[in-house]
């Protein structure tokens, strides 16, 4: 359970269907307590380079989970999805990078070899069988790029 005190807290949300009540909800029910908490929700897709700049400052934790998570969606559109996870993540990198916030980088288990028994690893082989778990194993590159 994360408990989020008297922090400011920033949710970046691309899902703009949601209403701010439905998504602090969502949070709730995922067991995300933000009570108490000075709270920003900006929707935004990403892609647009310096958009988190505003928002950050080297005392800002950012999680960044934004982006495309159909499988079945980056086959069709291998395109969009890259545009949605990669260089949405790249500007988010250099959000980061120019604001000096931190970042916690949650990947997926599609960036490895489907084949493999469970429970994975993070030193287990990584070969993604879509353009998804492509993405995502890109993405976690330039993590590591940024922060080496």
């Amino acid at each position: 359970e994360l408990v989020i005190g008297d922090h400011r807290v920033n949710l970046n949300d691309r899902v703009a269907e949601l209403e701010d009540h439905q998504l602090v909800q969502l949070l709730a029910d995922q067991r995300l307590e933000l009570d108490g908490a000075q709270r920003r929700i900006a929707r935004h897709r990403g892609r647009e380079p310096g958009v988190l700049d505003r928002l950050l400052d080297d005392q800002t934790t950012l999680f960044h989970m934004a982006g495309h998570t159909s499988v079945a969606g980056s086959v069709k559109d291998p395109l969009t999805d890259f545009e949605a996870n990669v260089s949405a993540t790249l500007n988010v990198l250099e959000s980061v990078r120019k604001t000096g916030a931190r970042l916690i980088f949650p990947s997926s288990a599609a960036v490895f070899a489907p084949d493999q028994s469970l429970p994975l690893a993070e030193t287990s082989l990584k070969r993604p069988s879509s353009p998804y778990g492509a993405a995502k194993a890109a993405c976690e590159g330039y993590v590591q790029a940024y922060f080496a």
